[in-house]
Parts: C-alpha cells; structure tokens; sequence
C-alpha cells in the first residue's frame, strides 16, 4: 500500500494575470494569455525544500453554431 506523507506549506506566495481579446476581423474568435508565478517552500518529514514556477499561457478560442472551441 502506498503511504502519503502530509505535507506542510510553511510559506506561499505568487500571483496570475490574464487577458482576453476578439479579433476585430474575425469576431467569434477569440485569443488569451495568463502569465502566474508561485514562491513556496516545505517541508516534507524533516526535509526543508523551496522552489518557484513561472507559468505562461496562450489560447485560441473560436464560436461555432453556438458552441466554444479551445485550442
């Protein structure tokens, strides 16, 4: 059987921010981006561990007889 460990966030920070826009040629498409980055640090048993990430996002979307496409 597999055991998990609990572990224990003692400190997080970060933020995300997006944006969305139509195409002004093509009004049922649709294109965005989210930017987000994470500072944590745990510790896991007796380990003390910190890391970072750095997320950047793009999508398309397109309306189609009335239904959303993702890309």
């Amino acid at each position: 059987m597999l055991m998990q460990e609990m572990v224990n966030f003692s400190k997080t920070k970060g933020f995300m921010i997006g944006t969305t826009s139509n195409l002004v040629a093509y009004p049922n498409i649709t294109a965005g981006v989210t930017v987000a980055y994470d500072k944590y640090k745990y510790k896991p048993g007796s380990n003390d561990y910190w890391g970072r990430d750095y997320d950047l996002n793009t999508y398309f979307s397109y309306k189609l007889d009335k239904k959303i496409y993702l890309h």
